[in-house]
């Protein structure tokens, strides 16, 4: 309709400004719109400027056959660019040579692959490895434990073995150091987060990798969104307790001579202990129902309430010390708490 709008006679020029104020497209997508047309023998292009197109106008009436060409026009195209996506990820994914690789794509000759005095590629440049490449198969999942003790590499496996859903790397390392970044949101209950709080991000990047390096935890390729789970060696070494020369990453130590709060196993609770974690959760659910049926962590984490446990505050000032309880909830909790506290 724009073409035959603008058209004098059997001629129509084409401003591409007025089709992407019109229609919204871009510049690219006019272009293939018009390539269409012109294949399906609507129109003839007769010249073309920086600024406009001038096309002749072959039939005015848009057949049902005229729209069958252009459906399978674009059947066509989005194959062939299917087809070449598949070849680049082909070629991201290749364990040959990238050099020959390329050659044989183009059609010339291939040439012996570099020695290690001459680079070729990166595929040529890799150390051979002794042991061929293990599958990695998802294992079943496991209930996560109440309590994660942060100091504990076995109990810090168990936590990642039990972690759901996996997660990539960076978001990994964001919830083992307690980030309050909206993509954590949903893990704010888990008693992984925050484990290495203070820790540098550098530093739970390197425990993540050697994890990965001794096969304890496997990561994903862009299939599997490079997630990081715990391999089948890494569960039978949190369950068989097996000597690791994996180590925890380093506590930071603050200014005021103390080190990072850690997260408490459940070997630190006595029976009162037990009774007053109970009262204060049982406490929290109620809570969360009088605020309109909101998720229980939104009122306090499950981290927050073992702090509250173990530290036992007797006033405001000790409440706030607490993990997870800013001034906010301090004036919103801070009465009921301290009475079940006391």
């Amino acid at each position: 309709k724009l073409i035959c709008r603008t058209s004098d006679g059997d001629t129509s020029i084409i401003n591409p400004e007025i089709w992407k104020e019109k229609l919204n497209w871009t510049f690219v997508k006019i272009r293939l719109a018009v390539g269409e047309l012109e294949r399906a023998g609507m129109v003839e292009r007769v010249s073309e400027t920086a600024d406009q197109w001038i096309m002749r106008i072959l039939h005015r009436e848009f057949s049902l056959a005229n729209v069958d060409k252009i459906q399978s026009d674009l059947d066509r195209l989005r194959e062939e660019r299917l087809r070449r996506l598949g070849e680049m990820v082909n070629y991201c994914k290749t364990t040959d040579c990238r050099r020959n690789t390329t050659l044989a794509y183009f059609g010339d000759d291939v040439t012996v692959p570099g020695t290690k005095s001459t680079f070729c590629c990166d595929n040529c440049s890799r150390p051979e490895s002794k042991e061929p490449p293990t599958i990695h198969k998802p294992l079943s999942k496991i209930d996560m434990p109440r309590f994660i003790n942060g100091s504990d590499i076995y109990s810090v496996l168990e936590g990642l073995d039990a972690l759901w859903p996996t997660v990539g790397k960076t978001r990994l390392i964001k919830v083992l150091r307690g980030s309050k970044a909206k993509d954590v949101e949903r893990f704010d209950d888990s008693p992984m987060l925050g484990i290495f709080e203070n820790i540098p991000v550098a530093s739970v990047e390197a425990f993540i990798l050697e994890l990965i390096d001794a096969g304890l935890m496997h990561q994903g390729d862009e299939d599997e969104y490079f997630v990081c789970s715990i391999t089948q060696k890494g569960r039978a070494a949190w369950e068989n307790r097996t000597p690791l020369k994996v180590l925890l990453p380093p506590k930071r130590h603050l200014s005021n001579g103390l080190s990072q709060k850690t997260t408490h196993s459940i070997e630190d609770f006595c029976e009162s202990d037990t009774l007053l974690f109970n009262e204060l959760r049982d406490w929290r659910t109620d809570q969360a129902r009088a605020e309109g049926g909101i998720p229980a962590f939104q009122v306090l984490s499950n981290r927050t309430l073992e702090d509250l446990t173990l530290r036992r505050p007797q006033n405001a000032v000790e409440v706030r010390e607490v993990h997870g309880i800013g001034e906010m909830k301090l004036q919103k909790y801070g009465d009921a708490l301290l009475d079940m506290l006391r």
